[in-house]
């Protein structure tokens, strides 16, 4: 399941990121650079600690503590939460 995907607006091969949930749980990040006929391909597989503590630094990064969004210390560790619950 895709979590997120990012495409960029370039030439024949544009770089892109996808991050998905694999069906063992663990987190899939696979990125593309642009050009050379869509060759050079990475991915890396995550924990879902490691994805929670990559969201969580992305978040402090961009916010830098600044803003009227409460979002817990770990986003990703609460939004589960509420999807177990039912909430959303």
């Amino acid at each position: 399941m895709t979590i997120h995907a990012f495409t960029e607006i370039h030439n024949d091969y544009p770089a892109f990121v996808n991050l998905s949930e694999q069906p063992d749980g663990t987190i899939k990040l696979s990125v593309r650079t642009r050009g050379n006929g869509g060759k050079d391909y990475a991915s890396i597989i995550l924990t879902a600690l490691q994805a929670e503590e990559m969201a969580d630094s992305i978040y402090k990064h961009n916010y830098k503590g600044e803003g009227e969004i409460d979002i817990p210390a770990t986003p990703v560790a609460a939004i589960a939460a509420q999807d177990k619950e039912g909430g959303t």
